[in-house]
This record gives C-alpha cells, structure tokens and sequence, in this order.
C-alpha cells in the first residue's frame, strides 16, 4: 500500500511563474540513453506543470508552480534526489452509489498495476478541469460531455514524488449503462470497475495495491481514518 500524506484545506491558490525550470545538467551520453529508454515507453514529453514549493496557511494550500518538459522532470527523478513535485489531478467519478476505479497498465511512468481514479498530470497552459476532463475521456472512454466535474475536494495527498488534487465528478449514465458501455469498449483485463461505495472498507483489505487508500476513506468513511 502505498504511503500518503494528507493535507486539508478550504482554499486552493495555484500561482504560476512565467518561466520553464532549467533541464539539469548530465553527460550527452547519459541523457541519449535515457531518451532512448523514454522515446520506447511512448511517454508524455510535453511541458507538465510542477510544484516547486506549497504551504499551507490558516486552512489555504498555495502552490507555487512552473513549466518543465516531462523527460527533463524524469531525468532529475531519475539521477536527483532534489526535483519538484508532479501535480497529479484524480477524478472521484460516482455513479450513483459506485465510483469508478482503473488499474493502471504499463504505460505509465509510476504504480504500474495500482488501482487508481481516471487520473493524469496537470500540463501547462491548460486548466486543470480541461486536463482532467481529458483523462477521464481517456481512462474510461465516456465522453466528455457526458461528465459534470464538481469543486474540487478539499483535500490533496503527498506521495512521493507528487501532490494530487482531487475532484468529485458524476456521469449523466446509470450503473447498468456504464457496465454495458464497459464491457462494449474495453478488453476483460483493462476494463475499469465500479465499486460500491459500502464496499470500499472490503475492497481495502483485499486490494493492498490501491494508490490512495486514505483518501478513499476520508471520502466514504472518515470513522476509519
């Protein structure tokens, strides 16, 4: 399981500094390598934005951000142990009493086979609503405008090497349309689940690879927390 930390606020302050963080420095060869290995696994290699420092100050989680090229972001997390943080942005999407979760493949950079929201990294110059509409579409492959994304939850979890935000969401489909739509467009192994909300505490104890396991229970069952 993995190790979070959570962090509570009731408001969220994102600023943005007009400037990309500079690539660090290493040897031609090393980065040829490492480009190789990066261009193989058909990552991302846009520019993402990355927390350089928060804080939290009476109940306001600001963050203070900048632009950086994801390959760049891999090399420091590759050779550093000093890199800014990702931004993760995670969708709670409910389906009357069910919430959808995806088990990461292996085409992502970190938690390979964890159980997840319909998630990605926020990318500069696009809102993180945008974003996250964007990765639902992706994740689940429920159309866009078939998602309502509420405000965003007032909690963020701190996993190495990330902060994620979190965003309640619903879906104008019911659970017997989503299982169809699922089952129509999806392979067995890659299918997303809905899980009930009231087996949430079961699904933690059986399921040790779920990425915020804590976040779920603050969501559906603070008394476990």
């Amino acid at each position: 399981m993995v190790k979070e930390s959570i962090i509570l606020f009731d408001k969220l302050i994102v600023k943005t500094l007009d400037r990309k963080n500079n690539p660090l420095k290493i040897s031609y060869k090393k980065r040829k390598e490492f480009e190789k290995e990066f261009l193989s696994q058909s990552w991302f290699n846009g520019d993402i934005l990355v927390c350089n420092a928060s804080k939290v100050k009476e109940d306001t989680l600001a963050m203070y951000c900048s632009r950086e090229k994801f390959f760049d972001m891999a090399i420091k997390r590759r050779i550093s142990k000093e890199h800014p943080k990702l931004i993760g942005l995670n969708a709670i999407l409910e389906i009357g009493d069910f919430i959808i979760l995806k088990k990461r493949g292996s085409d992502v950079y970190d938690f390979r086979g964890y159980w997840d929201f319909p998630a990605g990294l926020a990318v500069a110059g696009i809102s993180f609503k945008e974003r996250l509409l964007d990765r639902i579409e992706k994740d689940t492959k429920i159309n866009r405008n078939s998602i309502f994304l509420e405000e965003e939850v007032h909690l963020a979890a701190v996993i190495t090497p990330s902060i994620n935000l979190f965003f309640k969401a619903k879906c104008d489909m019911n659970e017997k349309q989503i299982r169809d739509f699922f089952e129509k467009n999806f392979k067995e192994n890659e299918k997303p689940i809905l899980l009930k909300k009231s087996e949430i505490p079961k699904f933690l104890k059986s399921n040790p690879m779920v990425i915020y396991p804590e976040i779920l229970k603050l969501c559906y069952y603070p008394s476990e927390i």
